[in-house]
């Protein structure tokens, strides 16, 4: 059993390369993209170009984010906030933030 100051070795390995396989360091474990895939990859990015150049042409992005003139969105992001931090299962305690 090592002791706790000892430090273990990390070798890293490289996948055994298929009959034309690509270049050196490449991930060749995934298949390609399907030319449908591709496909869709450009409709939804050309749909998310046509929603920003909409939302800058009718100045909704002028606004700034300012949630306390809505109480309502205060509380939304302090629930937010508080559901999202990390919790320990020992409880949080002076001693444990040292």
């Amino acid at each position: 059993m090592r002791s706790a100051d000892q430090q273990g070795t990390l070798i890293a390995t490289t996948p055994a390369a298929a009959p034309g396989a690509a270049a050196a360091g490449a991930d060749s474990s995934l298949p390609d993209a399907s030319s449908v895939a591709r496909l869709w990859l450009a409709i939804w990015l050309v749909v998310a170009v046509a929603i920003v150049l909409v939302w800058n042409g009718i100045g909704s992005t002028q606004s700034p984010f300012d949630p306390s003139k809505n109480e309502t969105a205060n509380f939304a992001l302090f629930a937010g906030f508080y559901v999202g931090a990390p919790r320990s299962s020992s409880g949080c305690s002076s001693s444990s933030l040292r």
